[in-house]
């Protein structure tokens, strides 16, 4: 886990009653780590169910305490809620009541009691509090965890038989789900996996001479972001089925190649052109191509 680096900053000041013993305390902070999601505080102790916790745009605590004791501020950081810091922490000082101006402290680098891991950017005149634990340290050893790209496609596509065009000419319907596992560069690699249906246009006019189509693969695919959109290629095994006139199943590979277009948070819409390459039974090989027009919905 990153350090925080921060200055603690104390106010104190007295109420209006010259004989009063109680005031208000202020600890201020200020850290300059983005990365960190929540602090914790406590005063004078380090009690597991006495402490307060508050999220990142939270960098100050005022308490009424007695000002002619010393109060200890505790203070600790998270990136999860989970993992904490070790404490840093300060003193207050004991209120003068002679004093008419309110109480400002500095605390230098030696005053906070925490660990250094790495020196403050230069410039920065910040305080090191983070002191992390050996379990805090392990977990930010660790690399960032990957969080994957989901997305179901559904569209409508056009099939022909390339590069003999006299062949079938069909339209259909299709889904594909596609996942991936980790990033290379600005890449990120993942699985993609396509289920279509197609008919001829003799499922309307001349039902015992239609012919269906369908295929079924499963394509490694690479994809990365370019403004708002995304492009992707794949390729992979194949399976293609024929129904009805001509009972038929093929075995070869397919390459896709595609662009998805971010209008909406979750919803793109597609357009992809996919090769299917059948290279068994031998006696009908054959090469199909298929303009695909779609919507997906990412997770």
């Amino acid at each position: 886990m990153r350090k925080l680096a921060a200055v603690l900053l104390m106010l104190i000041f007295a109420l209006s009653c010259v004989f009063a013993t109680d005031g208000i305390v202020t600890w201020t902070w200020f850290e300059n780590d983005p990365d960190v999601e929540f602090f914790r505080y406590q005063v004078d102790g380090e009690d597991e169910g006495k402490w307060t916790v508050v999220d990142w745009s939270v960098n100050e605590v005022s308490l009424e305490l007695d000002v002619s004791e010393v109060h200890t501020l505790y203070l600790q950081q998270s990136y999860d809620g989970i993992v904490w810091s070790q404490s840093s922490m300060t003193d207050s000082e004991i209120y003068e009541p002679e004093e008419e101006e309110p109480y400002e402290e500095e605390f230098s680098t030696e005053e906070i009691q925490a660990p250094e891991e790495k020196p403050a950017e230069s410039g920065d005149e910040v305080v090191d509090i983070s002191g992390l634990s050996g379990e805090a340290i392990g977990a930010a050893e660790e690399p960032a965890k990957y969080s994957p790209l989901i997305a179901l496609d559904f569209g409508v596509s056009y099939m022909n038989c390339l590069p003999d065009s006299a062949g079938p000419k069909s339209a259909g319907v299709f889904a594909s789900y596609s996942y991936t596992f980790g990033k290379v560069g600005t890449f990120d690699y993942g699985v993609k996996a396509n289920l279509s249906l197609y008919t001829t246009k003799n499922l309307f006019t001349d039902t015992a001479n239609t012919q269906l189509y369908s295929y079924l693969n499963a394509l490694a695919m690479m994809t990365t972001n370019v403004g708002n959109c995304d492009i992707y290629g794949a390729i992979g095994l194949d399976l293609g089925f024929g129904f009805v006139k001509d009972n038929s199943v093929y075995f070869g590979i397919a390459a896709e190649v595609g662009v998805k277009y971010h209008r909406f948070k979750t919803l793109s819409l597609g357009l992809a052109l996919s090769d299917h390459q059948y290279l068994a039974p031998v006696s009908k090989r054959v090469n199909r191509m298929d303009l695909k027009l779609f919507v997906t919905k990412s997770f």
